[in-house]
């Protein structure tokens, strides 16, 4: 994320692990990748926070979970049409899933409005990656399926997926299809 940043919780999230393409060889920068790396990296570090902390959050970022979550949500007072603000709310809403099992419905439906409304705003690849592990997690495969074999259709390498496609057939119970779907993901691990 940019050095300067509007709301602390982002302090939280630079690492200098972040590995960058090399300028000498054929990769070339690409922001979905960088910010799918972003995501993946934000996730991993909101997993080991605590889910509460007494303390307010200071200018050093958020010591809790449910402190991010209220720093994306009073961005979101300010302006509710960036697409990415909804988009890591409705990451942070998973991570609350994961933590928060107690409630780990409410906050995997707040996770999937979320990300309904990023990718109303803005509709990328990321974000629509995202709704389909939503939708399957939720357990609304049937809202996933279309969407899959869609992407599948444009990039039938892509292992999760494949991965997520057999998952959704079991949840609605086509577990044939979805023996087939895990046989092929296994038969692309080994390529």
């Amino acid at each position: 994320p940019p050095r300067s940043t509007l709301f602390p919780y982002t302090t939280l999230f630079r690492s200098n692990e972040v590995r960058y393409p090399d300028e000498t060889n054929e990769k070339r920068w690409d922001f979905a990748i960088l910010y799918d790396r972003f995501i993946q990296n934000m996730l991993a570090r909101v997993l080991h926070l605590p889910w509460d902390s007494p303390a307010a959050v200071d200018r050093k970022g958020p010591r809790s979970l449910s402190q991010c979550i209220e720093c994306l949500s009073m961005s979101l007072q300010l302006n509710d049409t960036s697409a990415h603000v909804w988009f890591e709310r409705g990451v942070l809403h998973y991570a609350a899933s994961l933590k928060q099992t107690h409630l780990k419905r409410f906050y995997l439906q707040k996770s999937v409005d979320d990300l309904e409304k990023a990718f109303k705003k803005s509709p990328k690849e990321l974000y629509r990656k995202w709704l389909v592990f939503l939708y399957t997690a939720n357990g609304e495969p049937g809202k996933a399926l279309p969407w899959v074999e869609e992407m599948l259709h444009d990039s039938p390498w892509d292992q999760e997926m494949w991965k997520v496609k057999a998952r959704a057939l079991e949840l609605l119970d086509r577990l044939e299809e979805s023996r087939e779907a895990m046989e092929r993901l296994e038969y692309l691990k080994k390529r």
